[in-house]
């Protein structure tokens, strides 16, 4: 579960893959085509935006991972509505049969939020130590359409021997990570990645605590994810499941 911002104020709360597929009442968008189809005419519904809303003179509009637990925490849950539209969506098995099964493990939004963006060289390194696999870091080499370059735009992750990859959103084709931050075209640098996490650990010594907390996590979470699969049965196919995010 995520929700999009204008400034503090939310104006939408949506699903999303572990890729660019954005999930809402009015169908099946990518990030790009949700943002111009869904959030630009609900922004325009209101003219009087707060101070806190803008930025240079510009509407500061974002998404955040939230996870059913931060819906809670927000007390934003109405039990009989979500049973109302559980219905709805059982009721609709070509819409279900186009959402993608959430890759393992299943961590938590607020980890989820943590090593997306600026923590991912942390999450890749932690993973790596842990699997043997080895990092590196996705560097963009073409911007996907309709996407904007602010800065510089990579994602560190770790490469299994098949060319999948694995983040903290788990083990997937390489595609769908790229198309999470836009990039059309990539290529995998390991160097880069060590030399960001040497860099790291030399201008910032708690960068150490950082990989073996993300460490930690992994392995609870592992562990979890590995219990749970040990409960089905022998030769059986496990039972599909639509992402909660």
């Amino acid at each position: 579960m995520h929700a999009t911002y204008v400034g503090e104020t939310v104006v939408r709360y949506q699903a999303e893959s572990s890729g660019d597929q954005v999930f809402d009442p009015r169908g099946i968008f990518t990030s790009e085509r949700f943002s111009n189809m869904v959030v630009v005419p609900l922004v325009r519904l209101r003219r009087d935006w707060p101070s806190d809303a803008l930025q240079n003179g510009q509407l500061r509009i974002g998404t955040k991972c939230l996870g059913e637990e931060g819906i809670a925490e927000a007390g934003l849950l109405d039990e009989a509505a979500i049973e109302q539209a559980t219905a709805l969506l059982q009721s609709n098995s070509v819409y279900l049969d186009l959402v993608p099964e959430r890759p393992q493990p299943r961590l938590p939004a607020k980890t989820l939020a943590l090593y997306s963006w600026s923590g991912c060289a942390v999450y890749a390194e932690a993973l790596s130590r842990v699997t043997g696999l080895p990092a590196a870091t996705m560097i963009l080499d073409g911007l996907l359409d309709g996407h904007d370059l602010t800065g510089d735009r990579f994602h560190a992750v770790v490469v299994h021997p098949d060319g999948s990859v694995e983040d903290v959103w788990g083990r997937q084709p390489a595609e769908h990570v790229a198309q999470r931050y836009g990039m059309a075209r990539w290529h995998f640098d390991p160097d880069a990645h060590r030399a960001m996490i040497g860099e790291a650990m030399r201008v910032r010594p708690s960068a150490v605590d950082d990989i073996a907390q993300a460490e930690a996590v992994i392995l609870q979470h592992r562990d979890a994810s590995a219990g749970q699969l040990s409960t089905l049965r022998p030769n059986a196919a496990p039972t599909p499941r639509h992402p909660q995010h």
